[in-house]
């Protein structure tokens, strides 16, 4: 079953009744449309396939721009096969793909903290069929998710955090310092919830931050003041309830300032 992606995450096979993510955008300037965060509340009660309860909790995953490329392939079971949906891409801004299979990769890391939470080991074989070619996303599975149950999985204490996720677009106080307590506490929550051999280090001194901080500008100045990266980014912009609720994707802008 292929499902459309404006209401639900694209799937083949299962039951189809994984909500679709939406988009959450600034806080409280007005309500968002409730299908449009219906998700955030968690799977639903009635879903059955342990699966889909999963896929449920990885779809608010952050992603560029929002654009939800994964599709997952339920018709082994007891595995999920996760495809990148390549009408998703966004060539001009992300030419390399590079931003997407960062969203992917944070699905699937919502994907096995729920597996955890549903009594599964998830088992994950990158790239079954074979990696894409340098610089391209293809229509090659990304990764397949082999579940096992494992009742005595130890928990990730970050999957508490995955309805509390939020974009926050408000102004960046580049003239505050990081307080030491939240930097202490960003690294404890790494260190507890990782499974690789990856490390996360805070910079806070003047000159590697200037020099970063100098880099992101410019790059946000140039895609701003490209033409074809700047209509892409415009193509997907969502604003109001109205289109918010019926798009379900893109850059959502929302309250009595717009």
């Amino acid at each position: 079953m292929t499902l459309s992606r404006r209401s639900f995450i694209r799937t083949l096979g299962g039951t189809g009744v994984v909500l679709a993510a939406g988009t959450v955008g600034l806080s409280q300037c007005d309500r968002m449309p409730a299908e449009a965060v219906s998700a955030w509340q968690g799977p639903d009660a009635d879903l059955t396939d342990a699966r889909e309860r999963m896929l449920s909790w990885a779809i608010l995953a952050p992603n560029p721009h929002n654009m939800q490329p994964w599709i997952a392939d339920l018709r082994t079971p007891g595995v999920i096969t996760l495809i990148c949906d390549l009408s998703r891409l966004l060539p001009e801004t992300d030419p390399f793909g590079r931003q997407i299979m960062i969203g992917l990769g944070a699905f699937l890391e919502l994907l096995q903290m729920a597996a955890i939470e549903d009594s599964y080991r998830a088992d994950v074989v990158y790239f079954p069929e074979g990696a894409y070619p340098e610089g391209k996303v293809g229509s090659r599975p990304f990764a397949r998710v082999i579940l096992t149950k494992a009742a005595d999985a130890a928990r990730d204490p970050l999957f508490v955090q995955i309805p509390a996720r939020r974009t926050n677009r408000s102004p960046y106080a580049a003239d505050r310092p990081v307080d030491s307590a939240h930097a202490a506490a960003i690294s404890a929550a790494f260190d507890t919830s990782r499974r690789g051999n990856g490390t996360v280090t805070l910079r806070t001194d003047a000159e590697p931050v200037d020099r970063l901080r100098k880099i992101a500008i410019d790059a946000m100045q140039t895609e701003l003041q490209t033409r074809r990266t700047h209509k892409e980014s415009i193509d997907r912009l969502r604003v109001g309830a109205s289109e918010i609720s019926s798009h379900r994707d893109g850059i959502s802008l929302h309250g009595p300032m717009f």
